[in-house]
């Protein structure tokens, strides 16, 4: 990943890294669990970023290009949001030469404590402790992201894609004090991303089911993981009999 990404949080160039890359996608690039090349992780479009997309199409042009962004938590937006979480949502516009696709990362309420609101990452300035995260903002927040014209523009020529963040906190030391969404609020989050208007939908993450708090396997029970897979499935099987409607043209 590029620096600046959650993945790359050191803002140093890494010597030789396209070249690394390049060997990565010839050895790679013909592999059929291969589906796209993740190049940043919740940071800021950059010109290696922008690179690094030129360079992977050329290398491979039948593999598209993913990126994530973020909202108010984003290291760099943070301290530079209005009052309202939806300021603080990127316009994809400004991802347009970066990538093919282009993700919001979504995260329930039930996943952040008090204390996991107000923590600040080690190259971003601390969360207003006031600001309410719940379904209502996050909700907003989305919708105000795929309204505004620039996202709208992008998701013509382009892909927007939600990934909601269905795991346990605990599974992240920064939020140990988090817990797993229920079921209820995972459903919310995958309805409320397709209202808002995203295209695709990514529930995050198939590897988060068999993790236990704290990444334990010992504090980690068959039955919760059966749990899990369940309430996956039995979501996964009502968007499918929804799809005709999701995918029908507006009439009147």
């Amino acid at each position: 990943q590029c620096p600046g990404s959650q993945g790359r949080p050191s803002k140093t160039a890494v010597p030789g890294a396209d070249a690394a890359v390049e060997r990565l996608v010839e050895l790679n690039k013909h592999h059929p669990a291969l589906l796209a090349y993740y190049t940043n992780d919740e940071g800021a479009p950059s010109e290696c970023t922008r690179a690094r997309y030129r360079n992977l199409s050329a290398w491979d042009g039948s593999h598209a290009v993913l990126q994530v962004t973020i909202g108010e938590d984003e290291p760099h937006r943070a301290g530079n949001c209005a009052d309202s979480a939806s300021e603080c949502m990127d316009d994809f516009a400004r991802y347009e030469d970066s990538t093919d696709i282009l993700g919001v990362d979504s995260y329930a309420f039930s996943n952040w404590s008090t204390r996991s609101l107000q923590h600040s990452r080690a190259n971003a300035a601390p969360t207003d402790p006031n600001r309410r995260s719940d379904m209502v903002a996050e909700f907003r927040a989305l919708a105000a992201t795929y309204g505004r014209a620039g996202t709208r523009e992008f998701s013509r020529r382009k892909t927007n894609l939600c990934v909601t963040q269905i795991h346990d906190g605990k599974n992240y030391k920064m939020y140990e004090e988090a817990s797993e969404p229920p079921f209820a609020v995972k459903r919310a989050m995958a309805f409320a991303a397709i209202v808002a208007g995203c295209q695709n939908l990514l529930l995050y993450s198939f590897a988060d089911i068999f993790r236990g708090p704290g990444d334990r396997i010992d504090l980690l029970t068959n039955a919760t993981v059966e749990r899990r897979l369940s309430e996956l499935k039995m979501l996964g099987r009502e968007l499918q009999e929804l799809e005709p409607f999701f995918l029908a043209e507006e009439s009147g």
